[in-house]
């Protein structure tokens, strides 16, 4: 089967572990947030709320890509087959099981007129690689615990969550200078807190960011 027009063929494994861990006075807790199934139950609620990524692995990009998302300057070239991908957690549904595991899905995401892209970041021999728009960066404890960064005076009154330090940059950003390891100020109410290969990362759209800090 061949797909054209956005959509793109995804192995997921039903079984992978969804949990993540969190710091209380009585130690580490593990969180269960559910499996392939009860998430996509309607009335399942999972014990955290963080949303955890599907993993998979792509097995067929798209052909092509629609209107909207070349519009928007998305390109099927930094996608490569059988790499390990990272979901976006409203990207699946049962709606969509083309076979066993399998899942036929589109690749742009429409945002409300934005388009950004479902797989957050794929991992490419060994390195996390964002996708399209997405940015990862340090979780905001672990940025305050550092005695390295620099925040101006104009962004010390605003809330700790938007100054964010960056572990791994989208094209566009790279393109435009910038390097991981910078720090930049964000939208809020746009952090997307995730783990990626066991570890904790903050996921934000280009759009959302606002300024470099540096």
């Amino acid at each position: 089967m061949k797909y054209i027009k956005d959509f793109m063929r995804v192995e997921i494994k039903k079984d992978q572990n969804l949990t993540t861990e969190i710091k209380t006075a009585d130690g580490i807790k593990t969180l269960d947030l559910g499996n392939i199934y009860n998430r996509l139950d309607k009335d399942y609620i999972p014990e955290g709320d963080e949303y955890i990524p599907f993993k998979g692995k792509l097995i067929q990009k798209p052909l092509a890509l629609g209107r909207k998302a070349t519009k928007a300057g998305m390109t099927l070239d930094e996608l490569i087959e059988g790499c390990t991908v990272y979901l976006h957690h409203l990207a699946v549904n049962e709606d969509r099981l083309a076979g066993e595991d399998e899942y036929h899905l589109s690749y742009p995401r429409d945002m409300v007129g934005s388009i950004t892209s479902n797989i957050i970041c794929q991992i490419v021999d060994g390195e996390i690689i964002p996708t399209f728009d997405w940015n990862l960066f340090k979780p905001v404890e672990q940025i305050h615990q550092s005695s390295t960064i620099i925040i101006p005076e104009h962004l010390k009154q605003k809330k700790r969550e938007d100054i964010l330090q960056s572990t791994h940059l989208s094209r566009q950003l790279i393109k435009e200078g910038y390097a991981p390891g910078d720090t930049f100020a964000v939208r809020e109410q746009a952090i997307y807190t995730i783990k990626i290969e066991k570890v904790d990362y903050i996921a934000v759209r280009t759009e959302n960011i606002l300024a470099n800090t540096k």
